[in-house]
């Protein structure tokens, strides 16, 4: 062995004829089967398990838009349904205000006196005149609360 600045070093000479005496031993481990799988084996798996990952990451992220996208559908969906609420409730509100209104009107006053001294005929003696007085008085009544417009009478 060389020495170099204080080391023990193999000579090339010493190694190869320690090897030769090992020469049987390592003839033996020739014949077994290397450990591990063919390097073309370990590419095709490594290929395999990539595009596995790609294609199931892609499905995740598909999934996920999805899920965004439905939620954003159901927040908007939910601001409309709130919105088409509010107004609906609004013009109940304000179609309440014109009837009462109406039915403030001198002549709202006049046509449910009219209607509610036929209810009272009818409810004291119901004969059918009585009834289809109601019914017409009443009705009168009620469109002139809907719509403002009392219809004339012809007769």
């Amino acid at each position: 062995m060389s020495d170099y600045r204080g080391r023990k070093e193999p000579v090339i000479s010493e190694i190869a004829s320690r090897d030769e005496d090992l020469g049987p031993i390592y003839k033996g481990l020739e014949s077994l089967p290397k450990p591990g799988m063919h390097p073309l084996a370990i590419m095709a798996l490594a290929a395999v398990v990539l595009a596995s990952l790609v294609f199931i990451s892609d499905h995740a992220y598909q999934r996920y838009q999805e899920y965004r996208l439905t939620q954003e559908m159901q927040a908007v969906t939910d601001g409309l349904q709130q919105s088409a609420e509010a107004m609906a409730a609004r013009e109940r509100a304000r179609v309440e205000q014109v009837r009462r209104s109406r039915a403030a009107s001198s002549q709202g006053r006049w046509l449910e006196n009219n209607c509610s001294d036929w209810r009272r005929q009818y409810e004291s003696d119901p004969q059918p005149t009585a009834r289809s007085e109601m019914r017409r008085h009443c009705q009168i009544y009620e469109q002139f609360l809907a719509t403002g417009h009392a219809p004339v009478r012809t007769d």
